[in-house]
């Protein structure tokens, strides 16, 4: 699967979790969440090992990124948990800068 696909994926699971009215498992609110983390993580770590401008982190548009990434701090930040927004915005932080890296 391509990396479009995969942040689809995820921005489509985090907008259910926050369409939940709260009365669900807080723990199933965050897997995806955690789940966007470890990918964003691992992306990153792979882009910085394979310095070519053709890995899979050039595919992910800016937008497709944000329409990801708000979502998910909205719903962190509706579950109250500092360390997973923290988390989210450290592993959105180096997925940019290593794309960025990347594309220069």
């Amino acid at each position: 699967r391509d990396i479009t696909d995969i942040m689809l994926s995820y921005r489509s699971n985090i907008r259910r979790t926050s369409q939940l009215d709260g009365g669900g498992d807080e723990s199933q609110a965050k897997k995806p969440l955690h789940s966007l983390v470890h990918f964003l993580e691992q992306q990153s770590s792979q882009s910085s090992s394979t310095k070519t401008a053709t890995t899979a982190t050039t595919t992910c548009t800016p937008e497709l990124l944000i329409e990801t990434i708000v979502p998910a701090f909205r719903v962190a930040a509706k579950l109250n948990d500092y360390r997973l927004l923290l988390r989210l915005w450290e592993a959105t932080k180096t997925f940019c800068t290593s794309s960025f890296d990347q594309q220069a």
